[in-house]
């Protein structure tokens, strides 16, 4: 075989096959640059609930699909950074289903927590209906990508992808899309993005 040739060759091997491998981050919980397991996502959230410090910096990376419901952000306050980020390519969180009709929402940000979500990341809802998918109510919820998708309020009085009730919206990249209230009662109230109360921060990156 010609040597350039050969060249080519492994050089889009790498390309194609070794460095994807690389490119994968162990799926896990990461307190800073520590590693501290791989469990099932509500794990994760115990573990945090218990060993969160003031001025922590979390990172969740899913290396599987999820189905979760009712996933409480609250520290007591204190300032606390949850990242969500894909191991590889993309990684989706959809609503349980269990209860459309519960006022409970997907993800609840409260005070003090910065709720960051990174390319790759979907959260996603039902067509057949479900509670906010993503729920500001005083912390900081930051999209430097990812998606917020696919959601029929189905019993919220106002937003379905992404309602804000205080705090700060941040949105770097990412998509929101496919988000809808239903307009046959007057209590539900916008779709991708709905602002309830006017003490807001909300910064888009164009």
């Amino acid at each position: 075989m010609n040597k350039s040739i050969l060249v080519v060759f492994i050089i889009v091997l790498f390309a194609v096959i070794v460095q994807p491998i690389f490119a994968q981050i162990k799926p896990g919980l990461y307190d800073g640059d520590a590693f501290q397991g791989e469990y099932i996502f509500a794990d994760y959230l115990d573990w945090l609930k218990t060993y969160t410090r003031d001025g922590g910096n979390y990172t969740i990376v899913i290396g599987k699909n999820e189905t979760v419901n009712n996933v409480v952000l609250d520290y007591n306050k204190k300032q606390v950074t949850v990242t969500l980020k894909p191991s590889v390519g993309e990684r989706t969180i959809t609503f349980d289903g269990a209860n459309p009709y519960s006022t409970l929402s997907l993800f609840v940000i409260k005070t003090g927590v910065t709720f960051v979500l990174e390319e790759g990341i979907v959260i996603k809802g039902l067509q057949s209906g479900n509670p906010t998918l993503v729920d500001v109510e005083g912390g900081n919820f930051i999209m430097n990508g990812g998606a917020v998708r696919d959601s029929i309020a189905a019993y919220v009085y106002g937003g379905s992808g992404v309602l804000i009730n205080g705090g700060t919206f941040t949105m770097n990249g990412g998509v929101i899309s496919g988000n809808r209230a239903r307009s046959s009662d007057t209590h539900f109230k916008g779709g991708g993005v709905y602002i309830l109360t006017e003490l807001l921060l909300w910064t888009v990156a164009l």
